[in-house]
């Protein structure tokens, strides 16, 4: 596992803003009809929690 000062090396701002842009909740509407709703909301909340984990890690914020 990669500590916190390994991450800040290989995470931008930039892949934040990407993440963020490609994963919007447009992306998530769209994505393949055949998952549940529940599953779809649970792949959401888990990109959106390693999103803001990324974000963190570049500030300083992380655990």
């Amino acid at each position: 596992m990669l500590l916190n000062e390994e991450l800040r090396y290989l995470v931008s701002a930039q892949l934040i803003a990407n993440l963020r842009e490609t994963f919007t909740p447009n992306y998530f509407l769209n994505a393949n009809k055949k998952f549940t709703a529940e599953y779809q909301l649970g792949f959401m909340d888990g990109i959106c929690s390693l999103i803001n984990y990324l974000e963190n890690s570049i500030d300083g914020k992380g655990e």
